[in-house]
């Protein structure tokens, strides 16, 4: 848990554009991963597709900062 505060620390004071990526869905699995530290500062998510996250995750914020232009 320690992890997650400073990491969205981190993420929010450098204030780009993120991407929140878990290779597995998190709501399949334990009750305490349903919650995201990350989120609230995230444009988005992209959870459950293994690898495929990545690349999905990546696309997504191309396509964000391309129409934000």
């Amino acid at each position: 848990m320690i992890a997650e505060y400073f990491l969205d620390n981190a993420i929010a004071s450098v204030n780009i554009p993120t991407v929140e990526v878990h290779l597995s869905n998190v709501y399949k699995r334990e009750e305490f991963r349903h919650h995201s530290f990350i989120a609230p500062i995230a444009i988005g998510q992209i959870s459950g597709f293994g690898a495929e996250s990545y690349r999905l995750g990546l696309r997504a914020l191309v396509a964000h900062l391309t129409a934000s232009r």
